[in-house]
């Protein structure tokens, strides 16, 4: 499933479940796309911007990641720094002047402060908790991932030999004669 959610995504924002399924289904075992917009901030295109890119971007929190593992989903493929919310990382910690941002953004969408949202068992948690139900990820998608509409292939190298599992190669199809590789 590919799901387009860069006109409700903003900095700092957080994206859930319900975001998702109201704009696309998404089955058990699904791969899951989601476009937030922000590849247009990466260091390849003309508006890039590696602070929005890297530390600003949307990210899931502790109800996306309870509802990907009840849909076993497969792969999670985001077109941003990380697939965590970047103030839920070690990010945080690097970059104070945003993180300050964060907290006012966060206190007045969110009703809580940065600390209290992203407490320490929610720390890095697409990374730590996913991995072990075999859900991984696909960071840093970017290209022409605006033009996807329906259909993405992945073929994991993994059991062709011993690799890493983060080892794939993506096909995504476009609504055009023909696809383009990414």
């Amino acid at each position: 499933a590919i799901v387009d959610l860069s006109d409700v995504c903003g900095d700092y924002d957080i994206y859930t479940s319900r975001m998702i399924e109201e704009r696309v289904e998404v089955k058990e075992g699904d791969i899951l796309i989601i476009h937030t917009g922000y590849h247009h901030f990466g260091w390849d295109m003309p508006t890039a911007n590696e602070v929005r890119y890297m530390v600003m971007h949307p990210g899931p929190d502790r109800e996306f990641a309870d509802w990907a593992k009840a849909k076993q989903l497969r792969w999670i493929g985001v077109d941003c720094g990380s697939a965590d919310h970047p103030m839920n990382t070690i990010i945080r910690d690097w970059m104070p002047r945003q993180a300050r941002q964060a907290e006012k953004v966060f206190k007045k969408k969110y009703g809580m402060p940065l600390a209290d949202y992203f407490d320490d068992s929610k720390y890095q948690l697409m990374h730590l908790e996913m991995f072990p139900f075999s859900i991984i990820h696909a960071e840093c998608l970017g290209g022409e991932i605006d033009l996807l509409l329906y259909t993405v292939g992945f073929a994991s190298l993994r059991r062709l030999v011993d690799t890493d599992p983060a080892t794939c190669h993506a096909t995504l199809a476009t609504n055009v004669v023909g696809f383009n590789q990414v």
